[in-house]
């Protein structure tokens, strides 16, 4: 898959790769980590980098890339977070759902701070989302 993240772009100005934003991501929570409650941090550092790592995997798709690259937005393009959540599988949740308490279902975290790391407006039907998906 890291190779997938060089290949597509995830800003345009300047124009940098998923890849390289992520990167930038990690480094920024680094700086950020002396800050935040230790124990915490501890036993969720591994699915903090896995929010950095998917947050932007939607936007590896001709319409996102064809806005990033020539500036040409599509009417109905999915916003690129909910197309996020897609990828992630059956083993993936496995393993998100092994980080649980009795409050807190990591899983749902996951895809709720995925999937609205930006403000929306418009809704699509479950079907847009399947076609955009497939």
């Amino acid at each position: 898959m890291y190779d997938l993240l060089k290949k597509y772009y995830a800003k345009s100005d300047p124009l940098i790769t998923i890849f390289q934003h992520n990167e930038d991501l990690k480094n920024r929570y680094y700086q950020l980590k002396p800050y935040l409650p230790k124990e915490k941090v501890e036993r969720h550092e591994d699915v903090i980098i896995k929010i950095i790592e998917y947050h932007d995997l939607g936007k590896m798709n001709k319409k996102f890339q064809n806005k990033v690259i020539g500036g040409k937005r599509a009417s109905d393009e999915i916003p690129h977070e909910w197309l996020s959540i897609a990828f992630v599988n059956k083993d993936f949740k496995k393993w998100l759902k092994k980080f649980n308490n009795d409050n807190i279902n990591i899983y749902t975290l996951f895809c709720y701070v995925i999937a609205y790391h930006h403000t929306r407006s418009k809704d699509f039907s479950i079907d847009e989302l399947k076609n955009a998906i497939i």
